[in-house]
């Protein structure tokens, strides 16, 4: 696993790395409940790395790389437990979007998550 640091307790393990590789070296089902603040598509870019998911060129690009996100959370957490995250209406541009107003990112994640199975509550 790729993780920079891990903290280990007797109820709680925390990890900071790169989300997408500290899931995949995770057994299935092993989560009861997971909480986090996704990249934001393109509104920051946390990174020059191409693996970072706030450097995508389109909306259409973001969510195909935060699918591998949601799969690998699908597939750790444990049955009827939940996800939690927290995110942010996105602003439109008129040179980006076409026009000047907020973009349904809260709904578009939702969305996302029920495209791999989860059931939104």
């Amino acid at each position: 696993m790729n993780c920079i640091d891990q903290v280990v307790t007797d109820t709680y393990t925390a990890m900071h790395g790169d989300c997408v590789e500290a899931l995949k070296g995770l057994p299935d089902q092993c989560i009861g409940y997971s909480i986090f603040s996704p990249p934001f598509s393109s509104l920051y870019t946390y990174s020059n790395s191409p693996r970072d998911m706030g450097n995508c060129r389109s909306e259409v690009e973001f969510f195909e790389h935060f699918g591998f996100l949601v799969a690998e959370l699908l597939r750790v957490m444990k049955p009827g437990r939940n996800v939690s995250f927290h995110c942010m209406q996105l602003p439109s541009s008129k040179e980006r979007d076409g026009y000047i107003g907020l973009k349904d990112f809260r709904g578009d994640l939702i969305r996302a998550f029920e495209a791999h199975g989860f059931i939104f509550a």
